[in-house]
């Protein structure tokens, strides 16, 4: 029977499960790197393996192996462990670097030092939050004299049971089902309250990097130079490079693992859009990608992230997502977008429009959106598998849906604003969940725009309400998840009647002149419609029925004063 292990070796034990990293080194200045570690025992306890991995091309991605490695274990006489050995960490990357560290774990820290001439190394972690989060600081000595500062990295521990602490500059304290918030540490817990369940987080809105353009495309090309692939959809596949070159990023947001590079603002005949550089580490390969997209802004305000396209006569249709399937009395089947589903995540809402206003003058650009996006045959409004599968995936186990996949709003009476109800816990808190406050600017809708995020009371979809000099209304919600597709937006939708979210100005027009009577088509409902806007004439009015339903009357009240 083999002896049991010495404490040394069971200190090790604190290393053991998942941890999420985010490392800054002097070489990069105001560079986050993000990455992952899995240490698990190897069977029988007597060594540990280390596998830390990054979505940075400079840091490499290692194994490790701890335990005590000074002699041989061939003699079956012999010690388990030396009692007066010291820990061994064996360290191997993918640059092909190998060395040799002492190592060893008290209460306060875990330690390893390498003594080489001319390069030494030494690391101490401090333990916080019972041992949940390690705060590692590195130094390195090159003349045998001083130290310097090297590697800062910080473990953010994944307990088994689904908890990840994630830093973020928050103020409240709440307490809930899915996931909790502790003021005093100004930390956000994300908690799986089941294992099939995707990660959940509430954060403040994000705001683009402090970079300048220049450092915003060095580091876009930093990836491309070591290998990260670059994927357009459409014609610039042949020649993604070029395309780069030619569509140079300026400005970078991060969220929950994707980094957004994004040009400046350009104009086409039909939208004013940016390409958006999308870098993510793929679900399957573990490695990172990059997915040139186009991000729009719809006539709602909000900004969306375009599918596809297709030729409409002379003009163009751009892909609004997915889709689903009705029939009608008639027995006819038709087939609707889910234009929701292409909606960028509400937290980067604001930073989208505040890079919009930092351009005085627009470009013209007509040929970016066929380089980019998947041209359709004629009569298809379908997206493609890029764009269905993570849906599809994220969706396969209903326990990940919201409400079970049933409404969390509807209309008791077909056609009658005031009559909207929201299943309970779904509602929009007006008290206590507004978590950001923000202005802009639309022609379209004749000024300032007030805008403002606000949770439910169950914490566990939000809201971004929309108030303009005359109109109010909201745009659909969204889950808290922090699963983004290629594509940059969710995977799990927010299920709601289509009335509650019509815009403050909507489409209303003709359709079918040849008719007799014309057949008018309108997203507006029958019988509420208001003025023609003046800025748009295929656009008229919806507040006769916004303005009518309870959600919008408290939520001018509660917000806006009035």
């Amino acid at each position: 029977m083999a002896n049991p292990p010495t404490p040394a070796l069971e200190s090790l034990d604190r290393l053991v499960g998942s941890w999420t990293t985010e490392a800054t080194h002097p070489a990069l200045p105001g560079v986050v790197v993000h990455g992952t570690a899995d240490v698990e025992w190897l069977e029988g306890k007597r060594f540990i393996i280390f596998r830390a991995r990054t979505d940075h091309p400079d840091f490499p991605d290692s194994i490790s192996i701890l335990g005590f490695t000074e002699a041989d274990r061939i003699d079956p006489k012999a010690p388990a462990e030396p009692s007066s050995s010291p820990l061994s960490m064996h360290y191997y990357d993918s640059r092909g670097v190998f060395r040799d560290y002492t190592t060893h774990i008290d209460d306060k820290a875990w330690h390893w030092e390498r003594i080489a001439p001319g390069f030494s190394q030494r690391f101490t972690g401090t333990f916080a939050d019972n041992f949940r989060t390690i705060d590692g600081r590195s130094k390195l000595r090159r003349d045998d004299a001083e130290w310097a500062d090297d590697l800062r990295i910080t473990y953010r521990h994944v307990p088994a049971s689904g908890v990840s602490y994630v830093r973020a500059p928050w103020t409240s304290t709440d307490v809930y089902g899915a996931c909790c918030i502790l003021a005093a540490d100004r930390c956000l817990v994300v908690r799986y309250s089941m294992r099939s369940a995707l990660a959940t987080a509430i954060v403040p809105s994000n705001r683009a990097a402090s970079l300048t353009p220049d450092r915003v495309r060095r580091e876009l090309q930093q990836l491309i130079d070591a290998g990260v692939p670059v994927l357009p959809a459409g014609t610039a596949r042949k020649h993604p490079l070029r395309f780069v070159a030619r569509y140079p990023p300026s400005f970078k947001l991060e969220m929950f693992g994707t980094r957004f590079y994004l040009t400046t603002v350009r104009q086409n005949p039909s939208l004013r859009f940016c390409v958006a550089y999308l870098a993510q580490t793929h679900y399957r390969t573990g490695r990172m990608q990059i997915y040139p997209r186009i991000f729009y802004k719809d006539g709602s305000l909000v900004w969306r992230c375009a599918s596809h396209i297709a030729m409409e006569g002379t003009g163009i249709w751009i892909g609004k997502g997915d889709v689903r399937t009705t029939f009608h009395d008639d027995g006819d089947e038709y087939i609707h977008s889910m234009e929701a589903t292409t909606d960028l995540p509400l937290e980067i809402q604001t930073a989208l429009e505040d890079l919009g206003r930092k351009v005085r003058k627009v470009k013209l650009d007509r040929t970016a959106l066929f380089q980019l996006l998947r041209l359709v045959p004629d009569g298809r409004i379908e997206p493609y598998r890029d764009f269905t599968d993570p849906r599809r995936r994220a969706q396969s186990d209903r326990r990940r849906l919201i409400n079970g996949g049933r409404r969390v709003a509807y209309f008791r009476k077909p056609g009658d604003p005031t009559s909207l109800r929201f299943v309970t816990g779904y509602e929009p808190d007006f008290s206590r969940g507004v978590v950001e406050h923000a202005r802009s600017h639309s022609n379209l809708y004749g000024g300032t725009i007030e805008r403002y995020r606000v949770l439910s009371k169950n914490k566990r979809i939000q809201y971004l309400f929309f108030a303009g000099p005359e109109n109010a209304w909201i745009v659909p919600p969204q889950a808290m998840t922090t699963e983004l597709s290629s594509f940059g937006v969710r995977t799990i939708d927010v299920p709601i009647d289509d009335h509650l979210c019509v815009p403050g100005y909507e489409y209303h027009y003709y359709v079918d002149e040849t008719a007799d009577p014309p057949e008018m088509h309108s997203q507006i409902p029958a019988g509420f419609v208001g003025r023609v806007n003046s800025h748009d004439e295929a656009r008229s009015d919806a507040s006769p029925w916004i303005e009518q339903m309870p959600v919008i009357r408290e939520f001018r009240r509660r917000l806006c004063g009035a």
